[in-house]
C-alpha cells in the first residue's frame, strides 16, 4: 500500500471510531434514561400494590366489623 492509501485508511478508521464512540455514548445515555424509568415504574406500582392492599385489607376489615356486629 502506497503511503497516501494507509494516510486515507487511517483517517476512515479514526472517524469510524470517533461515530462509534458518538453512538455508544448515545446509547450509554439511553440505558441510563430507560434504568431510572423502570426504577420509577417499579416504585410506583410498589406504591400502587401497597396502597391496594392497604385498601382492600381495611376493607375486609370494615366488612367483618359491620357483619360481626
Amino acid at each position: 500500500m502506497s503511503a497516501a492509501a494507509l494516510e486515507q485508511e487511517n483517517k476512515d478508521l479514526i472517524q469510524k471510531l470517533a461515530r462509534t464512540q458518538e453512538e455508544r455514548s448515545i446509547l450509554e445515555e439511553k440505558v441510563r434514561h430507560l434504568e431510572s424509568s423502570s426504577s420509577s415504574m417499579a416504585n410506583d406500582l410498589i406504591q400502587q400494590y401497597s396502597t391496594d392492599k392497604r385498601g382492600s385489607t381495611s376493607g375486609i376489615l370494615f366488612f367483618k366489623y359491620i357483619y360481626i356486629y
